[in-house]
């Protein structure tokens, strides 16, 4: 005769009824939204990968424009200064941020 008693929790999550040895109903096994500095973090890791890639492409593009006319597109020449200053901004905004995050003990 089993005389461990059976003790049932409760989802924190929907309030089912679960075994013993479950923490989250089989409905509910979804991942835990991400706290803020996470969400920030990848906010700025997104735009500056976005800034990097716009500027090597239009510098790109710039070069293949010089081979072939022999000139240099002052239009395109500031948008590729713009995107190196933009995706410098980032990237220190996202050092910046990376430093002041949470500290894990290890």
């Amino acid at each position: 005769m089993n005389t461990e008693l059976q003790t049932a929790t409760v989802c924190p999550q929907c309030g089912e009824t679960l075994a013993k040895e479950d923490d989250v109903c089989p409905k509910c096994q979804t991942p835990e939204p991400q706290n803020d500095w996470e969400k920030e973090r990848d906010r700025l890791k997104k735009l500056w990968v976005v800034a990097a890639l716009f500027f090597w492409f239009s510098l790109f593009f710039q070069a293949g424009l010089f081979i072939l006319d022999g000139t240099l597109n002052l239009i395109i020449l500031s948008i590729i200064l713009g995107t190196m200053v933009l995706g410098m901004i980032l990237k220190i905004r996202l050092n910046l941020h990376i430093r002041k995050g949470p500290k894990t003990d290890g």
